[in-house]
């Protein structure tokens, strides 16, 4: 029987990543409460990741880089630090509380 995360079967705690997967199912049956209680982290990190994403596309598509303005290119690295941060603080609220 193959564990579904090494962190977990390690050490007996879940990852700032466990229940992601539950989350994400959740968010695409609208279940925002749900995908929350799953895991808190997964809807800002998937809404950020999503994002980077179109904006990846949208630069392919018209063959220029958004985020080469500094404006931009400083939010997306607050958006990820920020993001990053309350993973963080997601999970070790988490790991104090029993999850």
């Amino acid at each position: 029987n193959v564990p579904l995360c090494a962190f977990r079967y390690l050490s007996g705690k879940p990852c700032p990543f466990c229940g992601g997967t539950h989350a994400c199912a959740a968010l695409f049956n609208g279940d925002w409460v749900g995908a929350w209680q799953a895991n808190p982290a997964a809807v800002p990190l998937l809404i950020l990741i999503s994002a980077h994403t179109l904006i990846w596309i949208a630069e392919g598509v018209r063959g220029q880089s958004f985020t080469a303005h500094a404006t931009i290119h400083r939010a997306m690295i607050w958006a990820w630090g920020s993001v990053l941060s309350f993973v963080f603080v997601s999970w070790v609220w988490r790991l104090l509380n029993g999850a």
